[in-house]
């Protein structure tokens, strides 16, 4: 009997920072850039700056406030909440990756200096103010965080401080900070000791949403309802309110600019209030913006709005009785995934809806269509023919005729009842992975007509499905693997239950390239399936950083390895793969399809178009790479550095690698790699942001063939 392979992968949440960029992959393009949610906008200078969920900080120049051109970016290894601008740096609030300091001197040219990301202390950081050299953050439930960034490449950690609710926002005023805490109101703490802060006063006020201070005067946004509410703060321990008036809706955050207060009001966009008497301030009307306003910055006339899904606005409100929209810019959407049919990529744009794109030439590929689904496409694609099955979510399945593919026609929309998350087709039989709602079989051998033989259900939900011969593989995502018989698709049996694999959510095997998804051991398992109802386990390799997808071709596993970018495993040893390539991405990689050379990589921030023939050579020792003839620790460089330095190693054959660096006491400072790696030169980056200056020791060890040691020196 023919041998058919199953390969398991198992979904991980852990996430991490890699140690280098790439290996043996280049990117030759990329489409669809997006920062996801603008949550935060700040302003000096030229330049806007603006935190996104998806990429960090974005640096955009507003010489022009009608045309901005986005002009640099830093990307951060959380999802950037709000930031702050001092001298020359911004300090980004990066939720729970703690807090990131960019050097943002040379707005072109800004990098990352320090951060502080212990995650002993960090919980989510949502707001960060900074006054001389301490920068105080609000922690979420933790309460609050003072850091000493007098030393902006080494943030150190002063105090700690719990509070009575969720600390979301936090604004500092000489001696005194002031905490919202949401539903739990206002703390204002004594701080000119920033070793032992002290409570002096707490306002219980009904969901706090934003704090600013001016003066002698907080000026704070609150629900319940909806307002902007003045306190006298002339005595900080004892804040006294002076007036508030009702906002048009749903008040986030707010900017003081002279006499006016400008409030992003959520779905109503922004709220403009006259606050030349506290006392009695008066509500000057709104300006509806396209998305959900989160943040504003007044400056010279402009307004300038963080939009959540539309961008960065910017309003003319030179004239209140009649502001306009004077310029915008908006790179917002996620790249979901990706499917491949001959010269056409199909490409899963959630809300933008799903793109056809000629990719015969990879380094320039060109839009054919664009197809609006008109609601947020959670679903995958497959392609079958002439025919793309596009699944909607809640929405159903639409099926989509390309023979065209510049007009492609919509033939039908089926299974609205559904939770429909993906679907397989196997010879005009429909799989339709729908969740909650089990799995349905469908006749599709006539699209414009689908309809439904049978469906199974399973104790929780399904998640995934793969079809080997005459037998279905369901995976319930709180219960195992279901294998049916399907061989009458009118009425499946149950024939085998393999328990303990949880939380499955993707299959394929083989010849049609069968995954499995799994979130108890992260990395990806090997089966042999040849008796489909007895599976039998191989191999596993572990893949640390966390696997959304995954994709069989040849010899090789194409890995989605979710915040890890793309990794690439060859496989041609079923006991032993090794990873040959991968690169690491910005955002989240969900998905990747392969063609002629080419990964197209859904990476959520963007579609992605990788060179991989490097990596697929690896194993293989041809002509295109050229392999060390001996183990070798290269020396490290820059040395002495400052933060960072690279430290290569070459292996003329696959082995077991372990890079590690320690201080001089023989305590181990980090890992850089501790694994199989496969044949050439490996380059990893030592960043020692948050280490003292002086000697430490580089040791990379390859079991009966390499244990080499070298010296850096930090000089700060």
């Amino acid at each position: 009997m023919k041998r058919v392979l199953v390969l398991l992968l198992l979904l991980t949440a852990t996430s991490g920072s890699l140690a280098q960029d790439s290996l043996n992959v280049s990117m030759v393009d990329s489409m669809f850039t997006s920062w996801g949610k603008v949550n935060a906008v700040r302003v000096s200078g030229e330049h806007a700056y603006l935190a996104s969920s998806l990429t960090g900080l974005r640096v955009i120049d507003i010489t022009n406030p009608t045309l901005p051109v986005e002009v640099g970016f830093v990307d951060t290894p959380g999802r950037s909440y709000d930031l702050r601008i001092s001298g020359n740096y911004a300090y980004v609030a990066d939720g729970d990756s703690g807090l990131t300091i960019i050097d943002i001197s040379d707005p072109l040219s800004a990098f990352e200096t320090g951060s502080f990301r212990e995650p002993d202390i960090v919980d989510y950081f949502y707001d960060v103010d900074v006054q001389g050299d301490y920068a105080y953050v609000a922690n979420d439930s933790s309460g609050f965080v003072i850091l000493d960034v007098s030393n902006p490449y080494s943030p150190l950690l002063v105090t700690a401080i719990a509070s009575s609710g969720r600390a979301q926002d936090v604004a500092i005023s000489e001696n005194h900070l002031y905490l919202g805490q949401h539903e739990a109101g206002l703390d204002v703490f004594d701080v000119s000791n920033p070793q032992q802060p002290e409570l002096v006063n707490h306002l219980q006020l009904e969901t706090v949403f934003d704090i600013c201070v001016r003066d002698d005067f907080l000026y704070l946004t609150k629900q319940y309802p909806n307002s902007l509410v003045v306190f006298d703060i002339s005595d900080p321990a004892n804040p006294s309110e002076l007036g508030s008036v009702d906002n048009t809706g749903y008040p986030k955050a707010i900017h003081i600019d002279g006499d006016l207060a400008f409030i992003a009001s959520d779905y109503h966009g922004v709220n403009a209030i006259d606050i030349s008497n506290p006392e009695s301030m008066i509500n000057l009307g709104d300006f509806d913006t396209p998305g959900h306003s989160s943040s504003v910055f007044a400056l010279d006339g402009f307004v300038y709005v963080a939009d959540r899904e539309s961008g960065l606005r910017v309003l003319d409100v030179s004239n209140l009785m009649q502001p306009f929209e004077a310029g915008y810019l908006n790179l917002y959407g996620s790249t979901l995934s990706v499917e491949i049919a001959g010269d056409i990529a199909f490409v899963n744009r959630g809300y933008d809806g799903i793109y056809l794109l000629d990719i015969s030439d990879p380094v320039s590929p060109i839009e054919l269509s664009h197809y609006s689904t008109g609601n947020h496409f959670w679903g995958g694609v497959e392609v079958s023919e002439n025919i793309a099955y596009l699944v909607q979510s809640y929405v159903g399945i639409t099926f989509m005729d390309f023979s065209d593919p510049e007009n492609p026609i919509i033939l039908n929309n089926y299974g609205a009842d559904y939770h429909a998350y993906n679907i397989e087709v196997v010879d005009d039989i429909g799989f339709v992975v729908a969740h909650y709602d089990g799995l349905h079989i469908l006749d599709v051998s006539d699209p414009s007509t689908p309809f439904e033989i049978s469906t199974i259900e399973t104790p929780s939900f399904v998640n995934a499905v793969a079809i080997v011969s005459n037998y279905a593989y369901v995976a319930d995502y709180l219960d195992g693997i279901y294998v049916y018989d399907i061989e009458n698709l009118e009425s499946p049996t149950l024939d085998t239950y393999i328990p303990n694999f949880l939380k499955c959510s993707d299959m394929e095997f083989d010849d049609a390239n069968q995954l499995l998804y799994m979130d108890t051991i992260p990395g990806f398992s090997i089966f042999d399936v040849s008796n489909p109802t007895s599976p039998i386990e191989i191999s596993a390799t572990p893949v640390p950083t966390g696997v959304t997808s995954l994709l069989l071709r040849d010899a090789y596993l194409y890995i989605s390895a979710y915040v890890g970018g793309l990794r690439i495993f060859d496989i041609s040893d079923l006991l032993s793969p090794v990873e040959v390539g991968y690169y690491n991405t910005l955002g989240t990689t969900y998905d990747v399809a392969l063609t002629n050379g080419f990964a197209y990589v859904a990476d959520q921030s963007s579609l992605m178009i990788l060179d991989v023939s490097l990596a697929t050579d690896v194993g293989d020792a041809t002509s295109q790479i050229e392999r060390p003839i001996e183990y070798e620790l290269a020396l490290a460089y820059p040395n002495p550095f400052n933060p960072t330095t690279t430290i290569s190693v070459a292996l003329p054959e696959t082995g077991d690698l372990t890079v590690t660096v320690c201080n001089v006491t023989g305590q181990l400072v980090t890992t850089l790699a501790d694994g199989r790696a496969g044949a050439g030169t490996h380059s990893y980056v030592f960043d020692a942001s948050g280490l003292a200056s002086g000697l430490y020791f580089v040791r990379a060890t390859v079991p009966g063939q390499l244990d080499s040691v070298q010296k850096v020196m930090l000089v700060r």
